[in-house]
């Protein structure tokens, strides 16, 4: 027999899945924060480095990510004006509504 997930329960779980990843991230920020006595992505280092992510290795990743999120976003809207479970829905439940 086929079950399939409902939405609500499909949205639940990947919300949870969100929390417990940010929230897994947090001690190290909160270290680092305490060490060095600065928030990393608020600082002047920060800003001073951005310049070199186009130029050491990694620089694709750098274009590319923000690329495939753009993507992604567009894709999700599409989706949902056409009335489309969203992509990750319809991978865990069999891509029917």
């Amino acid at each position: 027999m086929n079950k399939r997930i409902s939405r609500k329960a499909v949205s639940t779980i990947v919300s949870a899945l969100a929390v417990l990843i940010l929230v897994a991230a947090v001690p190290s920020m909160v270290r680092d924060s305490f060490e060095t006595g600065r928030v990393y992505l608020f600082s002047a280092q920060f800003l001073e480095e951005l310049p070199q992510r186009f130029t050491r290795p990694g620089r694709f990743r750098f274009v590319l990510q923000p690329l495939v999120a753009i993507l992604g976003w567009r894709s999700g809207l599409s989706d949902a004006r056409a009335g489309r479970p969203a992509s990750l829905h319809g991978l865990l439940s069999g891509g029917a509504k």
